[in-house]
């Protein structure tokens, strides 16, 4: 008789909230570098739509809070909400 494997545990439903995850794979906050006039455009949702998966969590790119907040050169493509134009 064969052995009974147990589940991945990384592979196992999970609750955490209201949110019902059909695994345990979380992608984090990352960017790209590749919101021009500091706005989101078009590719950041199709790349993010890319990655999801059905029952997945997916934190979306950062961005910056404030303009001091944005003062370090590698945020200076980071799309930002503090610009009433902007939201």
């Amino acid at each position: 008789m064969a052995a009974k494997s147990s589940p991945i545990p990384l592979l196992t439903p999970y609750k955490m909230g209201s949110f019902e995850l059909s695994h345990r794979v979380v992608m984090p906050p990352m960017t790209r570098n590749r919101s021009y006039n500091n706005t989101p455009h078009p590719h950041a949702i199709e790349y993010y739509v890319q990655r999801a998966t059905k029952g997945g969590f997916v934190i979306s790119e950062s961005t910056s809070a404030s303009d001091i907040s944005n003062g370090q050169i590698i945020s200076l493509f980071l799309p930002f909400y503090y610009i009433k134009s902007i939201i």
